[in-house]
C-alpha cells in the first residue's frame, strides 16, 4: 500500500513544483517572471498597468519578452506566461506609460511606427488586432518634433488625457505638454486659452473619484496660477495645491479615492517636517506620510527620486532611486507604508537592498507586488533582471 502512497506524494511534490515554478521565492524575497532562459527580460522596465482582469502589462526598451519574437517595448503577462500585442510589434525606441480602457491598450513613448504604422509616433492604440495611431485629425502624427516623449497617460470618462515633453501637438499652440483625447474618434482638446500658459513637461497623471485629474512634473506657474508649480489639479480651470508650492520636481502621483499621493524632490513639504519626497494631498491640505524611526523627519534620505507609487488596501508603495532609508541597509529603492510606519521590502538575499539600479514603475497584479527598472538580480534571484515580483506584505 505505500508505494501508491510514495507515488501520489512524489506527483504531489512535482505539481507543487511546476505551479510554484513562476513564484519560487528568492533568499530576499523577490523573484523573476517566467522561465524562459537566463532571464525573461533583456531592457529596462519604465511602465505598468494592471488595470484590466487577468492581464499586466509592462513597457520599456526590451524585446523579446519571455522569448516571444514580437513582444518587443510592451508585452503582456497573465501570472504564469507571457504573450505579445499583435504580430507586427513596437520596432523602436521605448514603451513610457501604458494606459487601458476597454479592449484596447495605449502606449505612449518615444517610438515611432508603432505595429508598422507610419502616424502610429509617440502614442498607439492597440485595437485586440494591431496598433493604430490616436489622437490626430488628419493622417499625420499627433506629434511630430523630434525628441518627443509621452510619459503619462490617465482615461478620466471618455478622455484620454496625455502628457509629456511635447509641445504643439497636432500643429496647435496650446497644446504644449497635455493634450486629451477623445476615445471614440480621437478628437483633441486643450485646457489652455493662451501659449505659453504650460510652462514646463508633465512627467506623471492621476485622477480622484469626482473625476478631478491631477499633473505632476516640471512646471511652474501652470496657466499663471501662482501655487501651480510642480502639481496641479484641473477640473476645468488649473488649481494649485495649497497656500505654496510643492518645491522641486514631481515625478510620480498615485490617487487613492479622494486623496492624492505626490512625490517630489523637495523636503519638508507644506512645511511639514516630516514630509520630505512623499506627500498626501486630501483635497485640502497636504500631510504627512510616515516618519522616520524617531519621527523627527522624513523616512526617505536627503537625496531620493520617488519614480513610482501604488496602493493595495491600506499599503502604499513607494519604488525610485534612494539608498539606506532610515538609516536600514536594506532600505533602498522600494518600501512600503502600512498605515502607520514605513518599512523596507526585501533584501538582495545577504542583508543590502533588494537590488542596485533604479525602480521605475510598480503595479499590484493577483495579490502580488511587481516592480521594473534598471535593476539586475532582485533579491538574489539572478534571472531577475529589469523586472520581479514578490507576495504582498
Amino acid at each position: 500500500m505505500r508505494r501508491p502512497l510514495l507515488g501520489l506524494s512524489l506527483l504531489l511534490v512535482a505539481c507543487l513544483a511546476l505551479s510554484g515554478s513562476a513564484f519560487a521565492t528568492g533568499p530576499g524575497g523577490w523573484n523573476h517572471l517566467g522561465e524562459t532562459g537566463p532571464s525573461a527580460l533583456n531592457g529596462h522596465v519604465t511602465a505598468m498597468n494592471a488595470d484590466t482582469a487577468g492581464a499586466l502589462y509592462l513597457g520599456g526598451n526590451f524585446t523579446n519578452a519571455g522569448g516571444i519574437a514580437a513582444a518587443d517595448r510592451i508585452a503582456k503577462w497573465n501570472g504564469t506566461k507571457w504573450s505579445a500585442l499583435g504580430t507586427t510589434p513596437l520596432g523602436n525606441g521605448s514603451v513610457f506609460a501604458i494606459e487601458t480602457h476597454g479592449a484596447k491598450v495605449y502606449a505612449g513613448g518615444n517610438f515611432v511606427n508603432a505595429g508598422g504604422k507610419a502616424a502610429a509616433d509617440y502614442l498607439a492604440v492597440f485595437d485586440g488586432v494591431s496598433w493604430k495611431p490616436f489622437c490626430n485629425t488628419t493622417a499625420n502624427p499627433a506629434f511630430n518634433a523630434g525628441g518627443v516623449q509621452v510619459l503619462a497617460l490617465q482615461v478620466i470618462g471618455s478622455t484620454l488625457w496625455v502628457g509629456g515633453t511635447f509641445q504643439n501637438a497636432n500643429g496647435d499652440p496650446l497644446a504644449d505638454y497635455l493634450i486629451g483625447c477623445d476615445l471614440a474618434t480621437g478628437t483633441p482638446r486643450v485646457t489652455i486659452d493662451k501659449d505659453g500658459d504650460f510652462t514646463g513637461a508633465i512627467y506623471d497623471l492621476a485622477a480622484t473619484a469626482d473625476g478631478t485629474l491631477y499633473a505632476g512634473g516640471t512646471f511652474t506657474n501652470l496657466d499663471a496660477v501662482a501655487t501651480a508649480d510642480g502639481v496641479a489639479s484641473y477640473d476645468g480651470s488649473w488649481h494649485g495645491l495649497g497656500a505654496a508650492p510643492i518645491g522641486g520636481i514631481v515625478r510620480a502621483l498615485h490617487a487613492k479615492g479622494m486623496n492624492v499621493y505626490v512625490s517630489s524632490d523637495g523636503v519638508n513639504i507644506g512645511g511639514i517636517a516630516q514630509a520630505d519626497h512623499l506627500v498626501k494631498w486630501n483635497g485640502s491640505a497636504y500631510s504627512a506620510v510616515g516618519a522616520n524611526g524617531a519621527g523627527t523627519n522624513g523616512y526617505f534620505p536627503a537625496t531620493t527620486y520617488i519614480n513610482a507609487l501604488t496602493t493595495s488596501g491600506s499599503r502604499l508603495f513607494a519604488a525610485g532611486s534612494w539608498q539606506n532609508a532610515d538609516g536600514k541597509p536594506t532600505g533602498d529603492v522600494i518600501a512600503f507604508f502600512n498605515g502607520t510606519r514605513w518599512q523596507p521590502l526585501g533584501s538582495n538575499g545577504a542583508g543590502g537592498g533588494p537590488w542596485v539600479g533604479d525602480t521605475q514603475a510598480l503595479a499590484v497584479f493577483r495579490a502580488r507586488l511587481y516592480a521594473g527598472g534598471a535593476f539586475t538580480k532582485a533579491g538574489g534571484d539572478a534571472k531577475a533582471n529589469f523586472a520581479a515580483s514578490r507576495p504582498l506584505p
